[in-house]
């Protein structure tokens, strides 16, 4: 799927946890890379985990999907 670039065909915003043990963040990354032709933006919360379900990690989301909404 990464052998080349991706379409979503719609804005994307991805929020990463640094600390995340399921989905290490440098994989979110090459993700992001491979975005390069729709609007894409990547947030990294350097002491998230794979939940991102704390009250300020819900505000980042939150304001996420207001941005492309």
């Amino acid at each position: 799927m990464l052998g080349k670039s991706l379409r979503a065909h719609a804005p994307v915003r991805i929020l990463q946890g640094m600390q995340d043990a399921d989905v290490p963040w440098r994989h979110a990354q090459t993700v992001y890379e491979h975005l390069a032709a729709d609007p894409a933006t990547i947030t990294y919360v350097k002491d998230g985990d794979h939940r991102l379900s704390r009250e300020e990690d819900l505000a980042l989301l939150i304001k996420a999907v207001e941005d492309i909404a």
